[in-house]
């Protein structure tokens, strides 16, 4: 097999786990980012992480923590955080400094904006767009198909189902549901 990446020999410790910086073995493209050999990637806790297979990528000072999972053709933007035990599916655009926090998963084709922080355990299926600068919080749920803009928030254990469309600025407060094709207005609290 002809192996996509190897491990640098760089090395950054932080809170106690030790990272490897990963270096392209070959050219290919990832989401119109053309990656080149010999580019320098991001950092990941162990080599299988990200796939030695496929067009998937993880940007310089992004940070992949062990037990990650990360489909084919899926890009992980500069400085963004993968968290321990999270799924990244296929097809997926996590943007620069945006995280994805432990034991979560997202599903294919799902876009996550820049700034974009998800916590703990959320499950975020298949045709998700995740616009800049939001917030989804532990334990939630977001189903197939949902947009969500900038600069909104959601709760804690909240369930957004099938094709919602949470609005500019708007806040899902802890334990919400928002039903099939529901739309939540421009600046809206939902508590």
């Amino acid at each position: 097999m002809n192996k996509k990446y190897e491990l640098t020999g760089e090395t950054m410790e932080r809170d106690g786990y030790t990272f490897h910086q990963i270096r392209a073995l070959k050219d290919f493209d990832c989401h119109g980012i053309s990656i080149k050999a010999g580019d320098i990637g991001g950092w990941v806790e162990e080599e299988g992480t990200l796939s030695q297979t496929g067009e998937s990528w993880v940007l310089r000072y992004a940070e992949i923590h062990r037990g990650v999972s990360i489909g084919n053709n899926t890009i992980i933007g500069n400085d963004a955080y993968i968290g321990n035990g999270a799924h990244i599916g296929d097809g997926v655009s996590v943007g620069k400094r945006s995280s994805v926090c432990d034991g979560s998963s997202v599903g294919n084709n799902t876009h996550i904006g820049d700034n974009v922080h998800i916590g703990d355990g959320v499950r975020i299926r298949d045709g998700v767009q995740i616009r800049d600068g939001m917030r989804i919080s532990n334990g939630t749920t977001i189903n197939d198909g949902v947009q969500i803009d900038p600069g909104a928030y959601i709760g804690y254990g909240v369930f957004v189902r099938s094709n919602a469309h949470i609005c500019l600025g708007a806040h899902i407060g802890d334990g919400s549901c928002i039903g099939v094709g529901a739309s939540v207005g421009v600046e809206a609290f939902v508590d």
